[in-house]
């Protein structure tokens, strides 16, 4: 059984490097996922990896540094 099974992981960054690394990584675990990045476009290509995975994906483009988009 995966190690994240009924796990939602909020991820922040998710859209490239470490950020996207441990969306696929915990997708793979069993992780359900929400995914959080300014470029929508690359936030949407990781969240297809993570849906090949198993997962179940929920993405939402925001930027951190806007607090009115963190509410």
């Amino acid at each position: 059984m995966p190690q994240f099974s009924n796990h939602v992981m909020i991820i922040a960054g998710a859209s490239s490097g470490i950020g996207a690394a441990m969306a696929v990584l915990a997708a793979a675990k069993g992780a359900q996922l929400v995914l959080a990045a300014r470029n929508a476009t690359l936030l949407q290509e990781v969240a297809a990896r993570c849906q090949e995975k198993g997962a179940a994906v929920l993405v939402c483009p925001t930027d951190l540094t806007d607090a009115s988009q963190c509410r």
